[in-house]
């Protein structure tokens, strides 16, 4: 609802969130930049006017972010499957995308208990289930590895000249 909208950050009423909590969604970065939800939200705010039932287009705002002609979304699977295959993301789950963020926030070295809060974990163990490791995790950390390596050995060579 656009009154959760507030002050360039969403807000998720504890009613509405899986473990009863609310969370604060900033809708920009710390320069004031629109991230891609503050992006996606403003793009939204411009599609506010619902075709009423004799097909003129109101003036009238609609209080709903999310809506089809001003009516609530029942079916969030059929709407999500419609999303994903415009954007070319055939077979994505809603969740996929909760452990992608996961794994975002963790390479960008945002702390966990950041993150934690981010995803709606409460507890470490859940957490690092997501926390899955991606191809670059694994490149970076055979690289550091090979460079530990290389500095060794130019370290044995000096003292043993």
């Amino acid at each position: 609802m656009w009154k959760d909208v507030i002050n360039n950050c969403v807000y998720l009423r504890a009613v509405k969130s899986k473990n009863r909590d609310a969370y604060l969604i900033p809708m920009t970065d710390r320069d004031g930049q629109l991230n891609d939800i503050g992006v996606m939200i403003e793009r939204q705010r411009k599609l506010r006017a619902i075709t009423t039932k004799t097909g003129a287009t109101s003036t009238i705002l609609c209080d709903r972010v999310f809506h089809v002609n001003g009516a609530r979304i029942y079916e969030f699977k059929k709407s999500w499957a419609t999303a994903c295959h415009k954007a070319g993301l055939e077979g994505k789950k809603f969740h996929d995308f909760r452990r992608t963020a996961a794994r975002n926030m963790i390479d960008a070295g945002v702390p966990e208990s950041v993150a934690m809060k981010i995803t709606g974990h409460k507890t470490a163990a859940m957490f690092k289930r997501y926390s899955i490791v991606s191809k670059k995790n694994l490149m970076d950390a055979i690289t550091a590895v090979v460079h530990h390596n290389h500095r060794a050995e130019q370290q044995v060579i000096a003292i043993g000249d």
